[in-house]
């Protein structure tokens, strides 16, 4: 828990700014609505909040296709959509209390060091979250997955929502009472491809 006064009672978000920084694999998962980037954002996470009694503000920092070393302060690399711009600009980072940060599905050689440095633009006391999305675990990117406890040891916390779905799907975890056949498809919320 944080020292100094709080608004809310321990683990509550009331009065708290949240960002999530990510791709498709964040909103299309509804944690945050599609579009609307670096505006406050009424997805999924919100209305649990807001269900809870938690008033919380959240920035949806989320891009297709954009992975995290996008996020950097030398600007967005990904193609010409963003020419280099800063995605996190108008944005008081300074202000953020908690961020969530998602890679790409890409199995990341640099990945440490592209978290490094997109924490680094926060302050030292802000919570960060990194979400382990399924596609990490279904194209079993070691290259991520086994970094984890390094990010533990920064102090990150490690949410491996993706390794339930995973495990799920090839029969290693049960969802007691189911009558569903849980297959991979299942979990897809993007009618037009087999990831998302």
């Amino acid at each position: 828990s944080s020292s100094g006064s709080s608004s809310g009672s321990e683990g509550s978000f009331d009065g708290k700014k949240v960002m999530f920084i990510g791709n498709s694999f964040v909103y299309y998962g509804g944690a945050v609505e599609h579009g609307g980037q670096k505006k406050t954002d009424k997805g999924w996470f919100y209305q649990i909040c807001q269900a809870n009694g938690d008033d919380v503000t959240v920035y949806d920092c989320t891009y297709g296709s954009h992975h995290l070393y996008d996020f950097t302060s030398s600007g967005c690399k990904s193609g010409s959509c963003h020419n280099g711009k800063d995605l996190l600009s108008g944005v008081n980072l300074k202000s953020i209390d908690y961020l969530f940060i998602s890679e790409s599905g890409n199995n990341n050689a640099n990945f440490i060091k592209d978290v490094k440095n997109v924490v680094k633009r926060f302050p030292s006391s802000t919570k960060v979250f990194y979400l382990a999305h399924s596609y990490t675990y279904i194209k079993n990117h070691k290259k991520i997955t086994g970094k984890f406890s390094e990010l533990e040891n920064m102090g990150i916390g490690v949410i491996e929502w993706g390794k339930l779905v995973d495990d799920v799907i090839d029969g290693n975890a049960t969802v007691s009472g189911a009558t569903v056949t849980y297959k991979k498809n299942t979990f897809i919320k993007n009618s037009g491809d087999t990831y998302h």
